[in-house]
Protein backbone atom coordinates (compact mmCIF):
# COMPACT_ATOMS: atom_id res chain seq x y z
CA UNK A 1 0.00 0.00 0.00
CA UNK A 2 1.27 3.50 -0.88
CA UNK A 3 2.61 5.83 1.79
CA UNK A 4 -0.12 7.29 3.97
CA UNK A 5 0.57 10.35 6.05
CA UNK A 6 -1.00 13.18 8.02
CA UNK A 7 -0.01 16.72 7.04
CA UNK A 8 -0.47 19.50 9.58
CA UNK A 9 -1.13 23.15 8.73
CA UNK A 10 2.55 24.02 9.29
CA UNK A 11 3.57 21.53 6.59
CA UNK A 12 4.87 18.78 8.90
CA UNK A 13 4.12 15.26 7.65
CA UNK A 14 3.68 12.23 9.89
CA UNK A 15 4.06 8.81 8.25
CA UNK A 16 2.89 5.45 9.50
CA UNK A 17 5.26 2.47 9.50
CA UNK A 18 2.56 0.19 8.16
CA UNK A 19 -1.08 0.50 7.09
CA UNK A 20 -2.90 -2.84 7.30
CA UNK A 21 -6.31 -1.51 6.36
CA UNK A 22 -7.71 1.72 4.97
CA UNK A 23 -11.44 2.46 4.99
CA UNK A 24 -13.27 5.43 3.48
CA UNK A 25 -16.88 6.18 4.44
CA UNK A 26 -19.05 8.58 2.45
CA UNK A 27 -22.65 8.89 3.62
CA UNK A 28 -25.75 10.76 2.48
CA UNK A 29 -28.87 11.33 4.56
CA UNK A 30 -31.82 10.98 2.21
CA UNK A 31 -35.33 12.16 3.01
CA UNK A 32 -37.89 9.48 3.79
CA UNK A 33 -40.73 11.69 2.58
CA UNK A 34 -42.15 11.60 -0.96
CA UNK A 35 -40.48 14.07 -3.34
CA UNK A 36 -42.45 15.79 -6.06
CA UNK A 37 -41.45 14.87 -9.61
CA UNK A 38 -39.15 17.49 -11.10
CA UNK A 39 -37.95 18.78 -7.73
CA UNK A 40 -34.19 19.26 -7.28
CA UNK A 41 -33.01 16.10 -5.54
CA UNK A 42 -30.15 17.96 -3.84
CA UNK A 43 -32.72 19.78 -1.69
CA UNK A 44 -33.61 16.46 -0.07
CA UNK A 45 -30.18 14.83 0.24
CA UNK A 46 -27.62 15.94 2.83
CA UNK A 47 -23.98 14.92 2.74
CA UNK A 48 -22.45 13.87 6.01
CA UNK A 49 -18.78 14.50 6.90
CA UNK A 50 -16.36 12.07 5.27
CA UNK A 51 -14.62 9.67 7.61
CA UNK A 52 -11.41 7.73 6.99
CA UNK A 53 -10.01 5.03 9.24
CA UNK A 54 -6.60 3.36 9.26
CA UNK A 55 -5.40 0.21 10.94
CA UNK A 56 -1.74 1.05 11.42
CA UNK A 57 1.43 -0.34 12.93
CA UNK A 58 4.33 1.50 14.55
CA UNK A 59 7.49 -0.41 15.49
CA UNK A 60 10.37 0.31 17.83
CA UNK A 61 12.88 -1.16 15.37
CA UNK A 62 11.86 0.79 12.24
CA UNK A 63 13.67 3.90 11.11
CA UNK A 64 11.87 7.20 10.77
CA UNK A 65 11.11 8.35 7.23
CA UNK A 66 11.72 11.85 8.56
CA UNK A 67 14.77 11.52 10.87
CA UNK A 68 14.02 12.04 14.56
CA UNK A 69 10.27 12.23 14.14
CA UNK A 70 9.37 9.37 16.47
CA UNK A 71 12.73 8.16 17.81
CA UNK A 72 13.48 10.93 20.32
CA UNK A 73 12.84 8.67 23.34
CA UNK A 74 13.39 5.07 24.33
CA UNK A 75 10.24 3.65 22.73
CA UNK A 76 9.54 4.78 19.20
CA UNK A 77 6.03 3.31 19.18
CA UNK A 78 5.18 5.00 22.50
CA UNK A 79 6.39 8.33 21.12
CA UNK A 80 4.19 7.85 18.07
CA UNK A 81 1.22 7.23 20.34
CA UNK A 82 1.93 10.43 22.29
CA UNK A 83 2.14 12.45 19.06
CA UNK A 84 -1.16 11.09 17.75
CA UNK A 85 -2.73 11.69 21.17
CA UNK A 86 -1.55 15.31 21.07
CA UNK A 87 -3.18 15.75 17.64
CA UNK A 88 -6.42 14.34 19.04
CA UNK A 89 -6.40 16.41 22.23
CA UNK A 90 -5.83 19.68 20.38
CA UNK A 91 -8.17 18.89 17.46
CA UNK A 92 -5.47 19.76 14.93
CA UNK A 93 -6.71 20.31 11.39
CA UNK A 94 -4.78 18.30 8.83
CA UNK A 95 -4.71 16.95 5.31
CA UNK A 96 -4.80 13.18 5.02
CA UNK A 97 -2.99 11.57 2.10
CA UNK A 98 -4.48 8.17 1.29
CA UNK A 99 -4.03 5.60 -1.46
CA UNK A 100 -7.04 7.15 -3.23
CA UNK A 101 -7.05 10.92 -2.73
CA UNK A 102 -6.00 13.64 -0.32
CA UNK A 103 -8.67 14.79 2.13
CA UNK A 104 -8.53 18.29 3.58
CA UNK A 105 -9.78 19.74 6.87
CA UNK A 106 -9.68 16.43 8.73
CA UNK A 107 -9.63 15.99 12.52
CA UNK A 108 -8.81 12.86 14.51
CA UNK A 109 -12.11 11.56 15.86
CA UNK A 110 -10.81 8.54 17.77
CA UNK A 111 -7.72 6.43 18.44
CA UNK A 112 -7.78 2.82 19.56
CA UNK A 113 -4.28 1.61 20.38
CA UNK A 114 -3.44 -1.82 21.70
CA UNK A 115 -0.61 -4.19 22.47
CA UNK A 116 -0.53 -7.87 23.22
CA UNK A 117 2.14 -10.46 24.01
CA UNK A 118 3.23 -10.48 20.39
CA UNK A 119 3.54 -6.72 19.93
CA UNK A 120 5.36 -5.48 23.04
CA UNK A 121 7.94 -3.68 20.90
CA UNK A 122 5.35 -2.15 18.63
CA UNK A 123 1.92 -0.58 18.57
CA UNK A 124 -1.15 -1.42 16.57
CA UNK A 125 -3.88 1.20 16.40
CA UNK A 126 -7.04 2.21 14.59
CA UNK A 127 -7.18 5.91 13.86
CA UNK A 128 -10.44 7.44 12.63
CA UNK A 129 -10.45 10.90 11.08
CA UNK A 130 -13.51 12.96 10.23
CA UNK A 131 -13.95 15.87 7.88
CA UNK A 132 -14.64 19.24 9.47
CA UNK A 133 -17.12 21.03 7.22
CA UNK A 134 -16.37 24.74 6.95
CA UNK A 135 -18.32 27.69 5.53
CA UNK A 136 -17.40 31.24 4.58
CA UNK A 137 -19.09 33.98 6.58
CA UNK A 138 -20.64 36.85 4.62
CA UNK A 139 -20.54 40.33 6.19
CA UNK A 140 -23.51 42.64 5.76
CA UNK A 141 -23.30 46.40 6.30
CA UNK A 142 -26.00 47.93 8.45
CA UNK A 143 -26.86 51.53 9.30
CA UNK A 144 -25.08 53.05 12.26
CA UNK A 145 -28.11 55.24 13.07
CA UNK A 146 -30.01 54.33 16.21
CA UNK A 147 -33.63 53.36 15.80
CA UNK A 148 -35.34 53.91 19.13
CA UNK A 149 -39.08 53.55 19.28
CA UNK A 150 -39.58 56.24 21.91
CA UNK A 151 -37.70 58.88 19.89
CA UNK A 152 -39.06 58.07 16.45
CA UNK A 153 -41.40 60.77 15.11
CA UNK A 154 -44.95 59.54 15.12
CA UNK A 155 -47.90 60.40 12.98
CA UNK A 156 -50.72 62.39 14.52
CA UNK A 157 -54.39 61.51 14.26
CA UNK A 158 -56.80 64.43 14.78
CA UNK A 159 -60.33 63.03 14.87
CA UNK A 160 -63.10 65.53 14.08
CA UNK A 161 -66.20 65.33 16.19
CA UNK A 162 -69.51 65.66 14.36
CA UNK A 163 -72.89 66.53 15.80
CA UNK A 164 -75.46 64.00 14.81
CA UNK A 165 -78.97 65.14 13.98
CA UNK A 166 -81.79 63.67 15.99
CA UNK A 167 -84.05 63.89 12.94
CA UNK A 168 -84.41 60.90 10.70
CA UNK A 169 -82.23 61.65 7.64
CA UNK A 170 -83.53 60.97 4.19
CA UNK A 171 -81.72 58.52 1.99
CA UNK A 172 -79.65 61.19 0.21
CA UNK A 173 -78.51 62.72 3.51
CA UNK A 174 -77.62 59.34 4.95
CA UNK A 175 -75.59 58.50 1.88
CA UNK A 176 -73.73 61.81 1.97
CA UNK A 177 -73.05 61.49 5.71
CA UNK A 178 -71.60 58.01 5.26
CA UNK A 179 -69.44 59.18 2.35
CA UNK A 180 -67.96 62.05 4.37
CA UNK A 181 -67.24 59.69 7.28
CA UNK A 182 -65.52 57.09 5.06
CA UNK A 183 -63.52 59.74 3.26
CA UNK A 184 -62.24 61.10 6.55
CA UNK A 185 -61.17 57.62 7.73
CA UNK A 186 -59.40 56.92 4.44
CA UNK A 187 -57.59 60.27 4.64
CA UNK A 188 -56.45 59.56 8.20
CA UNK A 189 -55.16 56.13 7.11
CA UNK A 190 -53.45 57.61 4.05
CA UNK A 191 -51.77 60.28 6.17
CA UNK A 192 -50.65 57.62 8.64
CA UNK A 193 -49.17 55.42 5.89
CA UNK A 194 -47.44 58.45 4.36
CA UNK A 195 -45.92 59.28 7.75
CA UNK A 196 -44.71 55.69 8.22
CA UNK A 197 -43.24 55.64 4.72
CA UNK A 198 -41.33 58.85 5.40
CA UNK A 199 -39.99 57.47 8.69
CA UNK A 200 -38.87 54.01 7.46
CA UNK A 201 -38.45 54.78 3.74
CA UNK A 202 -40.87 51.98 2.89
CA UNK A 203 -41.94 51.58 -0.72
CA UNK A 204 -44.26 48.60 -0.42
CA UNK A 205 -47.47 50.64 -0.11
Amino acid sequence: MSLVYLKLSNGDKYFFDAVFKEQHTLTNVITQNPVQTGTAVTDHVYQQPITVSFDIGMSDVMKDIIPGQYSAGDSRSANAYKIFMYMWQNALLMDVSTSFIVYQNMVIQSIQAYRDNTTMKAMKATIVLQELITVNAISQSISADNQVTDTTPKGKVNPTSKKLSTNQPNSATASNTGMVSNTGAVKVLTDFISTVKNIFNWSGF
